[in-house]
């Protein structure tokens, strides 16, 4: 599997937002690809939207429980590329072989689906629904949460 480059700030001249503005650029083409996930369409949460750019962008390029002061994260905002093509190459894979491991577990009343580029430990989360995925969040794991990560996945494909 091949990745785009990281979109690191320092792209833009360290200018918040010049950079800001090319990544919701970025998330307007992932949004125009039309993708898919194993034949349901990709669908993304517009509402609330903040400074008029929809909620699964600040998703993609944001941390916080509250939708309007969710701060910058610079990992998930220069892995913006990375999510098409971990969303393609998770849609093929079998979820145990191969660079994106994937697996499901339910999150309130819906089935998530988490596709984990294992070895850069970045995880992009999808809900399914009857007729399309969700594109819940995208985001690097922190140590202990990949060690959370890894015991989902064995316990998903090596039930006890």
């Amino acid at each position: 599997m091949t990745l785009p480059p990281l979109f690191p700030l320092s792209t833009c001249g360290g200018h918040w937002q010049t950079y800001e503005d090319a990544l919701y650029q970025e998330f307007q083409a992932l949004k125009a690809a039309r993708l898919s996930y194993r034949g349901l369409r990709l669908s993304y949460r517009t509402a609330p939207l903040h400074k008029d750019k929809e909620s699964s962008f600040w998703h993609l390029t944001s941390e916080g429980p509250d939708e309007q002061t969710r701060t910058p994260d610079l990992e998930r905002c220069e892995r913006l590329p990375w999510v098409a093509p971990i969303i393609a190459e998770g849609s093929r894979a079998d979820g145990i072989n191969g660079p994106v491991r994937w697996y499901e577990n339910r999150r309130g009343a819906h089935t998530n689906v988490v596709l984990w580029l294992h070895a850069e430990d970045y995880a992009v989360v999808l809900s399914k629904r009857d007729t399309y995925a969700l594109l819940v969040t995208a985001y690097c794991l922190a140590p202990r949460r990949a060690e959370r990560f890894e015991r989902e996945w064995q316990e998903f494909w090596q039930p006890p």
